[in-house]
């Protein structure tokens, strides 16, 4: 009998306030459940834009995929906004197979994915600039 190394999970955000949520370590069954716990502590705000970047990911079942589509199904409810980036090619293949490729976007790449997500968070309103310029 194998054992595998629990998966692990990190969680960073930007100063434009996307949250990057970064997943190493297979999501077998165990794998998911182990790591599930956190991984909705690591988006307590479902109103934000948040990226799952899964390079080190090498494996996921049927309970991973299940995660992810109620986590991106309750993020899009609240008005926030959920996608993938970097997935390994037998990964997103499972993506593919499974028909989730509609239910959120995938990124080949988390640079890509930092530009489109980044590219629809709204800048603040310009009305306080007018009180924060400095008169000479």
């Amino acid at each position: 009998m194998t054992t595998t190394t629990p998966p692990n999970l990190s969680r960073s955000a930007r100063d434009s306030g996307l949250v990057i949520i970064s997943i190493t370590g297979q999501l077998d069954t165990a794998g998911t459940q182990a790591i599930e716990p956190a991984f909705k502590a690591a988006l307590p705000d479902r109103t934000v834009r948040a990226i799952v970047e899964l390079s080190g990911v090498p494996f996921l079942t049927s309970a991973a995929l299940a995660m992810f589509i109620v986590n991106a199904q309750a993020m899009h409810r609240a008005g926030g906004k959920f996608c993938l980036a970097a997935p390994q090619k037998v990964v997103a293949d499972i993506f593919v197979q499974a028909g989730f490729t509609s239910a959120f976007p995938i990124y080949d790449t988390l640079d890509k994915a930092i530009e489109e997500m980044e590219e629809d968070i709204p800048s603040p309103p310009r009305f306080f600039s007018r009180f924060f310029t400095r008169r000479r």
